[in-house]
C-alpha cells in the first residue's frame, strides 16, 4: 500500500494489543478498510504535536534538534 502524500500510517506502541491503521489491512482484524480511501492515514492537519525528545531506542535517548 501507499501512504498518501501529507499522510501518516501510524502503529501503536504496544503492537500486539494496540488498533491502529494496520488492522484497516488485515481481515481477520474484522474492519477491513478500503485502501483507496485516505481512512487507514492521518493527515497532516490532524497532527497538532512536535516530538521533541526520544526515549527508545535508549542508545538514542535524548532532545531532538
Amino acid at each position: 500500500y501507499l501512504v498518501p502524500e501529507k499522510h501518516f500510517f501510524l502503529l501503536g506502541d504496544n503492537r500486539n494489543q494496540s488498533s491502529d491503521a494496520r488492522n484497516c489491512f488485515s481481515k481477520v482484524a474484522g474492519t477491513f478498510c478500503d485502501p483507496d480511501t485516505n481512512e487507514p492515514f492521518v493527515s497532516i492537519e490532524q497532527i497538532a504535536g512536535k516530538s521533541k525528545f526520544v526515549i527508545y531506542p535508549f542508545e538514542n535517548i535524548g532532545a531532538i534538534n
